[in-house]
């Protein structure tokens, strides 16, 4: 599978020209959507960037893990691994998740897996469970349990 539903109006994966985290759009790039009530089962392999709204039962691979994003946004779920330049968490991730780039956890998100990430920013409020491993380190990761307040 790879495009699931092109962005309408053009705004992209992150809605101002950067965003909170410095984060620039590029309108030549494609967006895929999947969207808040639509379910995938099985490996969605996509260049550009994807936003999951809805629910992704499988593997979630860029084709070019160097230039590529996928924002699971707080409506979203995924059951499986993540593989992208830049990801951004707000919803659930229940699997392994390697950023090559970035890896940003928002307030409420719930993130249950191994991480392996170049950088990363943790909100306050999210959780995580899993190991932490930055990229280019030879230590251990660190294990990891995060409880937000409510």
């Amino acid at each position: 599978m790879s495009a699931v539903g092109a962005d309408r109006n053009g705004m992209g994966l992150f809605p101002h020209a950067a965003d909170e985290h410095g984060m620039k759009r590029e309108r030549s790039r494609t967006v895929h959507r999947i969207g808040r009530g639509a379910r995938v089962e099985g490996a969605v392999r996509f260049s550009g960037r994807l936003e999951v709204e809805g629910r992704v039962d499988g593997t979630i691979q860029a084709e070019d893990v160097r230039s590529s994003a996928v924002r699971v946004a707080s409506s979203g779920r995924v059951d499986g691994a993540i593989e992208a330049a830049v990801v951004q968490v707000a919803g659930t991730v229940n699997g392994p998740i390697r950023a090559s780039k970035r890896l940003y956890v928002q307030a409420g998100a719930r993130l249950h897996g191994d991480v392996l990430y170049r950088d990363l920013q943790l909100e306050h409020g999210a959780l995580v469970t899993g190991s932490l491993k930055a990229y280019d380190s030879d230590e251990a990761g660190l294990k990891l349990v995060a409880v937000g307040r409510k």
